[in-house]
């Protein structure tokens, strides 16, 4: 063969050998560049990768991840030829909730993923931007007004208020109920209202009034020679005077919580009652009068003697504090608080016109009479303290 054309085969055997490998090189390339896609934060992009994990893929997209963002799937995660690749980094937000402001960080990528990561139920509430709005980390506010029922109550009458309202003012205006100036409201007009709410509005009411009084009329005892030790008569009836008075008051709802006296007037003066008390002292014989009982003294008749420390002295130590003597004016009279037509009934005029004009054995004799009569009911409230029934 001739020396041209064996090296002429050698030429091309070496070329294709060359081919051979360039194809066979081809090929290893090919097979080691893998399509990925990656998605940060919520923005996809197709990549070509020769990595064999995530964290090959990422870092040599120049995407740096921090320990607290979310990486899907994990970084240590081999890579295949049309492998996902997820990325949400943690975000710093500003949330304001029903007027209260919140420090908070998410995942979401939008307003909608950030309120639904946080746990905020945005139905149906107010919101500052677009669900859709991206949230960029430390720039993003998001400001929520939540739906809410709420009652106010005012004037005896609930009104229900329901809506997106933030503070007590707005819920107050929406239920169209206006709050004076002294008026008390159960929660400050900038506080922020939460569903199921109650406020409450108590009216208050500053006044003067002026109201007629009575004076009571005052008791003044006078000595008199005219009666005996023990008897009293009234000179002069009392007579209860009155006056206007005008006081500062201030009512709650309608309840009056404080009144002040301001000034008062005079309009009738009051009249003293004056009681004459007796001086004169008693015949020994007990008689003030030689006329019997229409004299208005003791008989002098004598009664049954009486022993010390009877049940009697008991009962008139209860009734009038043992005075024998006393007449108060109010109708009842002498140590077991006859009235008058009583006494006479039991006989008494044979003693004593009235009963505190008769000795204590007097008295106790005609006791002993409306006893048997009548029982110790007679004298319901002593006689029942000392156990007499």
């Amino acid at each position: 063969m001739p020396a041209i054309l064996r090296n002429r085969k050698v030429q091309i055997a070496g070329q294709a050998v060359v081919i051979t490998a360039l194809l066979g090189g081809t090929a290893a390339f090919v097979g080691l560049n893998k399509p990925v896609t990656v998605t940060v934060d919520g923005e996809a992009q197709q990549v070509r990768s020769f990595g064999h994990d995530v964290a090959d893929v990422l870092d040599s997209q120049g995407i740096e991840v921090s320990g607290a963002d979310e990486v899907q799937p994990a970084l240590s995660t081999p890579i295949e030829r049309g492998s996902e690749i997820v990325v949400n980094t943690e975000k710093d937000v500003q949330v304001v909730l029903d007027g209260r402001h919140l420090e908070e960080t998410t995942y979401g990528n939008t307003v909608a993923q950030a309120l639904a990561d946080l746990g905020i139920d945005a139905r149906g509430a107010d919101l500052s931007l677009p669900v859709d709005a991206p949230v960029e980390s430390g720039e993003t506010v998001i400001e929520v007004a939540t739906d809410k029922a709420i009652q106010v109550l005012a004037d005896g009458e609930a009104h229900p208020v329901e809506g997106t309202t933030v503070t007590v003012s707005e819920a107050l205006t929406a239920a169209g109920v206006e709050v004076g100036e002294d008026d008390i409201v159960s929660a400050p007009l900038n506080a922020h209202v939460v569903d199921g709410q109650k406020v409450r509005v108590l009216r208050v009411v500053e006044e003067t009034v002026t109201e007629d009084e009575e004076i009571d009329y005052e008791t003044e005892t006078k000595d008199s020679d005219d009666l005996y030790k023990g008897e009293t008569r009234v000179e002069t009836e009392g007579k209860k005077g009155s006056k206007k008075v005008t006081y500062d008051v201030r009512k709650v709802d309608g309840k009056e919580t404080r009144k002040e006296k301001l000034e008062e007037e005079v309009t009738e003066e009051p009249v003293t009652r004056v009681v004459l008390e007796g001086t004169k002292e008693r015949s020994s014989s007990g008689s003030g009068s030689s006329s019997g009982s229409s004299g208005g003294g003791n008989t002098g008749r004598e009664a049954p003697s009486v022993e010390d420390n009877s049940v009697w002295d008991r009962l008139a130590q209860c009734e009038s504090g043992g005075n024998w003597s006393i007449n108060t004016g109010n109708g009842f009279y002498g140590g077991l608080q006859f009235m008058k037509q009583t006494w006479d009934a039991m006989g008494g005029g044979q003693y004593a016109e009235y009963p505190h004009q008769a000795t204590r054995e007097q008295q106790i004799d005609i006791g002993k009479k409306l006893q048997r009569q009548a029982g110790w009911g007679q004298w319901p409230s002593c006689s029942r303290q000392l156990g007499l029934r």
